[in-house]
């Protein structure tokens, strides 16, 4: 069986006429003297025959081990320092409270957050605490050590893709700055399932690519594609059950195949008709592998498919109904910010550059199959995604940190052809040395502990802001429990009901001890209060063997948010406060009221506050301003 070529650039333009090829594969990887011929001569491309069993094996060759350990060596590298008992963003908080909720009252508790889309990532959470007798205060630690190994399945996944996809050399510079994109960092090092589903998702498509890789003229390469077609739907089955956002990534299947046909160009027709069984059969499993996160996840939440559809679909389009009411420049503004600092300021516009500059130069040459190969990449991969999060308020780096890879790749292979006209050793160099100056750019923004929208390129300095950010909670924590206490004391609340003590599932309804006609204390915030009461839960109660909460804290729920009762019978309140109507509201239902965020009714910027580590000179600068507007 014979294979044509396509250029480094994902260009597949054979120069003159070919026998039709019906079993020809779209995604070969382009060979090196290939790719030497046809960059010496832009116009000319070399054919390279060879047997698609004989370039799999060539696919694991040297090179690509190599180029496989660099890519480890990197993420090890630039994730181990800076591993740490921490939940980083406040959903990591939530999760975290999640976990100690489902450990003390079983996966059917009350406000399990997200729980309809992460049953997977709850459960296996759970048997790891249970397997490695973890106590809740290193849950954080443990979830942190989970994502930092699938960190290093996605960056093993990411390269073999991508080479199937372009050069060796623009499949290794696009998996560093991938690897070292602010998003892809910090999921490999906090407690949050979108690390481990990317991961997951990521290696589904690579081993797709693969099934149709491998010739049929043998039963073993029979058992090959038939293994990683199964392998692919089973790793896209998972993932959803870490995350099921990746059902928007569903088209991008069908988009690797149409993306290789036109890179290809010869034997399209010929080949789908041979190979439709096979299309068919492709589909058919992917289709069966996302309708199987259904009946799992009513297994895993043990609750009927209707009332966790409804809850799903309900928080989803709350969340569209807010962004379509809040529509405004500003908010469209905020809400497309993340996907640029997402992939790091630095490496956004590198890549938007190489795709402005190529379009321009490849417009005189061939434009219709690199522009169609990597449009329907895109179209399938990316675009519906963006879109979706767009529309849903509060988007955020986390969400879209898979969805630039096809806009890399392409920008690195315009980057590629437009600084490489020699095949010598000088390619390579340049190219990472364009990706070294983007990841530079990625330290333009001002580091910040603010680590869920508007990402900086500095983790390793923002981790250290998240260092203190969590002592600092850790503290005022501690100290609100102490006054919660003494209230409690010198206001006794009573019995506790049964149905509050430990080992009882909270209900619905409102939950205030008998003799409680007021909440002594509380605290207030937005972005922090998931933080602080993951804190307080984490540190401050254990797991017994069995399960149970012990006798420290206990988490109580309420229409308005949540809980915590002391031993001493003290409550100490979360409110939730995003303006000054719900801050008064809060203050006078409290008897102590402190905030990290508010302040005589303002809110006073503590998550990313760290922007006021600015040079000198543009603290002066602020400085004077706010004397010359006191006077």
């Amino acid at each position: 069986m014979a294979e044509s070529s396509f250029d480094s650039g994902g260009l597949g333009v054979p120069d003159g006429p070919a026998p039709p090829l019906p079993h020809a594969l779209p995604f070969l990887r382009v060979d090196e003297a290939a790719a030497a011929s046809e960059l010496a001569a832009p116009q000319r491309l070399a054919d390279a025959q060879e047997p698609a069993a004989a370039t799999a094996v060539k696919q694991q060759g040297p090179g690509f081990r190599w180029s496989l350990l660099a890519v480890l060596a990197i993420t090890a590298s630039t994730r181990v320092p800076l591993l740490g008992n921490r939940m980083g963003e406040p959903d990591c908080g939530l999760f975290m409270t999640g976990l100690w909720r489902w450990l003390s009252y079983g996966p059917r508790a009350h406000k399990i957050y997200d729980q309809v889309f992460s049953p997977g990532y709850y459960w296996l959470a759970a048997h790891l605490v249970q397997w490695t007798h973890t106590s809740p205060a290193r849950f954080p630690w443990l979830l942190n050590q989970f994502s930092f190994a699938f960190s290093l399945l996605l960056a093993g996944a990411a390269l073999a893709l991508a080479r199937r996809l372009t050069s060796a050399r623009v499949a290794l510079a696009a998996a560093i700055l991938f690897l070292l994109s602010p998003s892809i960092w910090w999921l490999s090092i906090e407690p949050h399932p979108q690390g481990a589903a990317n991961a997951l998702l990521l290696l589904s498509l690579a081993l797709f690519a693969r099934s149709w890789h491998i010739g049929e003229s043998g039963c073993g390469e029979l058992r090959m594609r038939a293994g990683s077609l199964v392998a692919a739907a089973v790793c896209f089955w998972l993932s959803l059950l870490l995350r099921n956002d990746g059902l928007l990534m569903l088209l991008a299947f069908p988009a690797l195949l149409a993306s290789g046909f036109w890179r290809k160009r010869e034997g399209v027709r010929e080949f789908l008709a041979m190979r439709r069984g096979d299309l068919f059969k492709s589909g058919a499993l992917l289709a069966v592998a996302a309708l199987a996160f259904y009946p799992a996840r009513v297994w895993l939440l043990q609750r009927s498919t209707e009332r966790a559809e409804h809850r799903a679909w309900h928080n989803i389009f709350g969340y569209m109904l807010h962004g379509l009411h809040s529509m405004s420049p500003a908010f469209a503004l905020k809400q497309l910010l993340p996907d640029v600092l997402g992939p790091g300021l630095g490496a956004f516009l590198l890549v938007v550059l190489g795709l402005l500059l190529w379009g321009m130069k490849i417009k005189r040459e061939r434009p219709a199959s690199w522009f169609a190969a990597w449009l329907a990449l895109f179209l399938g991969w990316s675009l519906p995604a963006y879109v979706f999060w767009f529309l849903v308020h509060g988007n955020n780096a986390r969400h879209v940190s898979l969805y630039f890879l096809p806009l890399l790749w392409a920008g690195l292979a315009g980057w590629e052809r437009l600084i490489v006209w020699r095949h010598t050793p000088r390619e390579s160099v340049a190219l990472l040395l364009a990706c070294g100056a983007a990841l530079g750019g990625n330290f333009a923004v001002p580091a910040s502990s603010n680590i869920t929208m508007y990402l900086s390129g500095n983790v390793p300095l923002s981790q250290h802001y998240l260092r203190e950010r969590q002592n600092t909670i850790v503290t005022l924590g501690q100290q609100l429990l102490e006054t919660a206490d003494w209230a409690a004391r010198v206001n006794p609340v009573g019995h506790i009901p049964a149905a509050y003590q430990p080992g009882h599932p909270p209900s619905a309804a409102p939950l205030r001890a008998p003799g409680v006609e007021h909440l002594p204390v509380c605290y207030m915030g937005s972005f922090t209060l998931p933080l602080m009461e993951a804190s307080l839960l984490l540190n401050s109660n254990r797991l017994d063997s069995a399960g149970g909460t012990g006798n420290a804290l206990h988490s109580l729920l309420w229409r308005g948010g949540s809980q915590l009762l002391t031993p001493h019978g003290g409550l100490l309140t979360f409110f939730e406060i995003y303006n000054e109507h719900d801050y008064a509201q809060a203050a006078r239902e409290c008897d102590v009221a402190r905030s990290l965020e508010y302040r005589d009714g303002r809110h006073v910027r503590f998550l990313g506050g760290e922007w006021r580590a600015l040079p000198m000179r543009v603290m002066r600068l602020r400085q004077r301003r706010l004397e010359e507007k006191d006077n």
